[in-house]
C-alpha cells in the first residue's frame, strides 16, 4: 500500500469533502511514516514523503497538511494550478460552507464565486511557497524497492507516498451518439459568453447541466434547451432545480424531460421523446452527463477501500510493499 486516491477522483467532488480527504489522507501518511521511523524501518535515501497528484482543492490540502506535518512532497499538475476550479463558468457559486484549511484557517465560501475562490487559493499557495510543478502529467506508478517511482514522459519521482487527487475532467462521459466528435460539442464550459446569440443544447441532469443551462440562459440571444432523459432533477441540488423552473416559467429556456439525443448534425440535433423523433435547430451542444475514471491508470494501481475518519481510498498500485 502507499497509494491514496481522494477528492473528485474517488467520487466525492464536493469541495468541502475533498479538502478534508486531502487533509486526512496526508495527516495518515504522516502518521504512518513517522511510525516507520520509531520502528527502524524507513530506509535513507532520496524518496520524497509523499508526491500529490493534482492541484485541485483536494490536492491542495494535501500540499498544506504536508507541509504543516513537515513532510518533503511535490505536487504535479498536469495543466494549470487549481485547474478543476478553473474550469468552472465564471461566477459559478460554490455552494458550501465553512471549510478548515491547514495552515490558512477557516474559509467561508458559501454564495462565493469562482474568482473569489481562486482569489483565495492563489493567496495561500503564494504565502505559503507550495512545491509545485505544472505540466507533469503522471501515467505510472510502479514499487522501485522500499519506495514508489512516480513516471510521466521526461520525468520519475521517487516517493514513500503518492496521493492521487487529480479529478476526473479529463475523462468526460460521452453520448454514444452520431455527430458526437463534431467541434459543436463541448464537454467543458469556461465561459458563458461564448454561447451569446447561438442555439444550445444542453444534456444532462445534475448540478453541472443545471448551473450550464441558467448561465447561458442570460446570455444576450441565446436560445437554450435542456435535455434529461429522466423526469425530475434528484441528482441535483434543490437550489439549482429551483433556477431551473424560474428560468423556464420566465421563458429564458426550455426543458425535454424524458428525452434522449440520437444524432448531432451540422444546424440541428435529433431527440427520442415520449416515443417520437423530435428535431431541434442548433449550434452548439454541451453535455453535461458526469466523467469516467482514468480505468486504465487506475487499473495499474490496483485499487481497493479503506475507511479512516473519511471514506478515502488507498491503491496498492500493482507495487505490493
Amino acid at each position: 500500500p502507499g497509494v491514496y486516491i481522494v477528492g473528485e477522483l474517488g467520487g466525492r467532488g464536493l469541495i468541502k469533502n475533498a479538502i478534508n480527504e486531502g487533509r486526512v489522507a496526508v495527516e495518515n501518511v504522516a502518521r504512518d511514516l513517522k511510525a516507520e521511523v520509531a520502528a527502524g524501518k524507513r530506509a535513507p535515501g532520496k524518496a520524497l514523503d509523499v508526491v500529490i497528484v493534482g492541484s485541485g482543492p483536494a490536492g491542495i490540502s494535501a500540499a498544506l497538511t504536508a507541509k504543516k506535518e513537515g513532510l518533503r512532497y511535490l505536487v504535479l499538475e498536469q495543466g494549470s494550478l487549481a485547474d478543476s476550479i478553473r474550469k468552472y463558468p465564471r461566477r459559478k457559486l460554490l455552494l458550501a460552507e465553512p471549510i478548515g484549511i491547514p495552515l490558512y484557517g477557516e474559509l467561508w465560501v458559501a454564495d462565493a464565486s469562482k474568482e473569489t475562490l481562486l482569489g483565495v487559493w492563489d493567496t495561500m499557495i503564494e504565502q505559503q511557497g507550495l512545491e509545485i510543478a505544472s505540466g507533469r502529467r503522471v501515467d505510472d506508478i510502479v514499487r522501485d524497492g522500499t519506495h514508489l517511482l512516480v513516471k510521466g514522459k521526461g520525468f520519475e519521482v521517487p516517493a514513500r507516498r503518492v496521493v492521487l487527487a487529480n479529478g476526473r475532467r479529463g475523462t468526460p462521459r460521452r453520448l454514444g451518439v452520431p455527430g458526437e466528435d463534431s467541434d459543436k460539442v463541448f464537454y467543458d464550459v469556461v465561459e458563458m459568453e461564448q454561447f451569446a446569440g447561438r442555439r444550445v443544447l444542453v444534456v444532462g441532469g445534475g448540478d453541472s447541466a443545471l448551473e450550464s443551462a441558467c448561465g447561458m440562459s442570460v446570455q444576450e440571444g441565446s436560445v437554450v434547451t435542456l435535455s434529461y432523459r429522466g423526469e425530475n432533477f434528484d441528482k441535483a441540488k434543490e437550489r439549482n432545480v429551483q433556477k431551473l423552473e424560474e428560468a423556464e416559467r420566465e421563458g429564458r429556456l426550455k426543458v425535454l424531460r424524458a428525452s434522449q439525443v440520437r444524432s448531432i448534425s451540422k444546424d440541428s440535433v435529433v431527440l427520442e421523446m415520449g416515443g417520437e423523433t423530435l428535431t431541434i435547430p442548433n449550434d452548439d451542444v454541451v453535455v453535461r452527463i458526469g466523467g469516467e475514471p482514468p480505468t486504465k491508470f487506475l487499473e495499474k494501481v490496483g485499487v481497493r477501500s479503506v475507511t479512516k475518519e473519511l471514506p478515502l481510498v488507498e491503491a496498492k498500485a500493482g507495487v505490493g510493499g
